[in-house]
């Protein structure tokens, strides 16, 4: 890359540290916005430079290294931990995709990554890093703490492949023995011809004919660690014939560096260049020394099939400087109106409660002399709160336990959902709440509709959609939206809303036109985008023991 050629790595993992280990502790600050040690390493670190002098001036004003409340002050640290706090409150309202999406791109992480040394390479990792929460997200675990653990493992992962252009052509390709297999090159160079050491074999594994392994080792004193080698080491317990199988697996290895060699020297079709590392050795294509040796001196057979070239250490040409005297006004003038186009909407987006909002007074009143009311055993305890907040660890729950997480999971599950909410846990051990929650759990599952809807053909959990429809003429709408619960019984499909509201409040009349005209639209929708058709719309007030049809 210094010689400006275009480079493709493989076989390497994703190890760049500097801006992938900031943006993780990033996330591990907003996971814990008390923890002041990480606070203050994500401010000192590369996202925002603080430096020092500016931390213990902020700190002595009395500023503290805590993201859950406002900072004190103005200046350049209680900036950056008031950033940090509008980022937290953020980060408690969305999942975690969103949130590392945005800090992404609030964090210019991109181009940081870019900038740097094999640029290309650092931000295909940023992009894999991505990918690796999306898919932790979408498989049911939303959470800050879930999507750090998940680029935690992404990062260790050591046959991990990133790059920005993934199977670029016409560049040098650097990779690793094993991933060279079957592959072809007009030319192959096999680098770096050091590191290479002869160490003896501290196990046996043997495979008998049906291909079942059975392995081996001995025990040794580990008093003094230094002495790695086990002939310097004292034996405490070791097989039968344990020299004999030694032998054997050395031999085994020294078989299986030759097949790896001779991977890599017929991989190339027009010429192959060996690296030699002269005196020192430790080279993995010394077996190719001595035919390379022979060769270069003309032995009859082999002259001038080998050439010998002496490469001294050469500096890489400076970057070439941008000239001041070139016009970079009509790029400038294509990206402002690249970017005035990306700044006008071509669709619209509209949510099912968006749709429906206001559609109490105008609704229709036959649909409501037909909706059957049912009860069921309301839930024994009551929550200290209510909102959204609350609507949606309801929500979360029922869907885990639609989805048959039961018992000591379920009672896991909604201590993560209630402490993912900011509801601190009590001295006891216990979020508020709990009881409350899994009470309504356990209601909701006694009911009728809910043991239908188990004992169903098929049925769906929070099911997401997007329906594009048009609206007057004007740019296309999309609908967006999330079914609680749809099944299906022979050919009737059910369609299913929970609903949280304990039904105290003078506007609940209101609502509840509101929440028939969302069931509504739910229905049509999944007509449209499934072609089968809706036999039954349910309503079902998890707080109240109530279940409307229709």
């Amino acid at each position: 890359e210094r010689r400006g050629l275009p480079t493709d790595v493989s076989g390497a993992g994703v190890d760049f540290d500097e801006e992938l280990a900031a943006f993780l502790l990033l996330l591990r600050c907003l996971e814990d916005p008390t923890h002041r040690t990480r606070v203050v390493g994500v401010l000192a670190g590369p996202l925002f430079g603080v430096t020092l002098e500016e931390l213990v001036a902020y700190r002595d004003a009395g500023g503290r290294f805590e993201i859950n409340r406002r900072a004190r002050g103005d200046c350049g640290a209680a900036g950056a931990v008031d950033t940090l706090h509008r980022w937290w409150k953020r980060a408690m309202k969305e999942p975690a995709d969103v949130t590392v999406e945005r800090l992404v791109a609030a964090t210019a992480l991109f181009p940081l990554a870019a900038a740097e040394e094999l640029g290309q390479l650092r931000a295909g990792a940023v992009a894999y890093l991505l990918d690796a929460v999306r898919v932790c997200v979408l498989e049911g675990d939303g959470s800050l703490a879930g999507a750090a653990d998940a680029i935690e493992d992404a990062l260790r992962w050591q046959d991990a492949e990133a790059p920005l252009v993934p199977g670029r052509g016409n560049c040098v390709r650097v990779m690793n023995l094993h991933r060279a297999k079957g592959l072809e090159a007009p030319v192959v160079f096999l680098a770096a011809p050091f590191g290479e050491r002869n160490r003896p074999p501290r196990m046996r594994v043997a495979r008998d004919d049906s291909g079942q392994a059975r392995g081996s080792t001995a025990i040794l004193d580990r008093a003094d660690p230094a002495r790695w080698f086990a002939a310097q080491r004292r034996v405490i317990a070791q097989p039968l014939d344990w020299e004999r199988e030694l032998q054997e697996e050395g031999d085994f290895e020294a078989a299986e560096g030759v097949r790896l060699l001779y991977v890599a020297a017929t991989r190339a079709r027009d010429e192959l260049w060996i690296a030699r590392s002269g005196p020192k050795g430790g080279s993995p294509w010394q077996a190719l020394e001595e035919w390379v040796a022979k060769a270069a001196k003309g032995e009859p057979g082999r002259a001038g099939m080998v050439r010998l070239v002496e490469l001294g250490e050469e500096e890489p040409p400076p970057p070439p400087e941008l000239s001041p005297d070139i016009d970079l006004a009509p790029r400038l003038g294509a990206m402002r109106r690249a970017a005035e186009r990306s700044r006008t909407a071509t669709y619209r987006r509209a949510s099912v409660t968006e749709s429906t909002s206001g559609d109490g007074a105008g609704g229709d009143r036959e649909r409501e002399r037909r909706i059957r009311v049912h009860t069921f055993a309301p839930p024994a305890e009551r929550p200290t709160g209510g909102g959204r907040e609350w609507g949606s660890v309801v929500h979360q729950a029922l869907a885990a336990a639609a989805e048959g997480v039961r018992g000591e999971s379920l009672d896991r599950l909604a201590r993560d959902l209630l402490a993912g909410r900011g509801r601190t846990v009590r001295d006891g051990g216990e979020p508020p709440d709990l009881g409350a929650l899994l009470s309504l759990v356990a209601a909701v599952r006694a009911s009728p509709i809910w043991k239908r809807a188990m004992a169903s053909d098929e049925r769906l959990v929070e099911l997401p959609f997007a329906l594009s429809t048009t609206a007057g003429g004007e740019r296309p709408e999309v609908l967006e939206g999330v079914i609680d619960l749809v099944f299906r019984e022979s050919d009737r499909w059910s369609v299913v809303d929970y609903k949280a509201d304990r039904g105290e409040d003078p506007d609940f009349a209101s609502r509840v036109e509101e929440y028939r005209a969302q069931v509504e639209l739910y229905a049509r929708s999944w007509e449209e985008l499934t072609g089968a058709g809706v036999g039954e719309r349910v309503l079902i007030f998890v707080a109240q023991g109530r279940v409307e049809s229709w």
